[in-house]
């Protein structure tokens, strides 16, 4: 079985943004992905999978949201990042986080 995460964020017309979401489980080097917008569920969101041994039931995972202004890349655009702590339940399903 995989462990999944979902990093979703409410897609906003005329935001300028570009959204990055990145996971860091226990016992492996993260992942970067690019969130892309889901017309199914009227959202940006992007889906990362692990081998079910990085994550074990009950423990905790960081999940990060990184807005970049692609036009306007300064100093301050670090104090717009959000990050979540997220725990493997007991569902069998992906995790998802929602920013």
């Amino acid at each position: 079985m995989v462990f999944k995460v979902i990093i979703t964020h409410d897609s906003t017309e005329g935001d300028e943004h570009t959204y990055y979401g990145t996971v860091f489980p226990n016992r492996d080097i993260g992942q970067i992905k690019r969130l892309e917008y889901s017309q199914s569920h009227d959202r940006l969101e992007a889906t990362f999978s692990f081998d079910e041994d990085k994550v074990r039931e009950g423990e905790h995972f960081l999940a990060i949201l990184v807005p970049v202004d692609e036009s306007e890349i300064k100093e301050n655009n670090c104090s717009e990042i959000g990050c979540r702590v997220g725990v493997n339940t007991k569902k069998h399903e992906p995790e998802v986080v929602h920013f």
